[in-house]
């Protein structure tokens, strides 16, 4: 069961419009709904995943700011889907994705 709802979760976190099968799977709170917890865990899963970014590429974030390292790096999150339970595997693509990103081909 728990192995489901993991697998389920991911796949919602990855595509979001796989949300609806794994938001019938957890149950709203008194406080908080299914939908809104599960918003809640993303979000914290993106910020760790740019967390980790910024501490591989700390010079590349002094380079372009730390709004515009955020941006590059939220973007990357959502695009580039890890495959890795290792959150320093997740940035090996990073430098060739910003290459690819509009800004830096001026």
């Amino acid at each position: 069961m728990l192995e489901k709802i993991q697998q389920q979760f991911r796949q919602a976190y990855n595509d979001e419009s796989n949300a609806p099968e794994f938001l019938n799977e957890i149950c709203d709170s008194q406080q908080l709904s299914a939908k809104k917890r599960f918003e809640i865990y993303h979000d914290s899963i993106t910020e760790c995943l740019a967390r980790a970014l910024r501490e591989i590429y700390p010079i590349c974030e002094e380079l372009v700011g730390e709004e515009n390292f955020n941006r590059m790096a939220y973007r990357y999150v959502a695009d580039i889907l890890s495959g890795s339970p290792e959150l320093n595997d997740d940035g090996e693509v990073f430098a060739d994705y910003i290459e690819q990103l509009p800004p830096a081909q001026e």
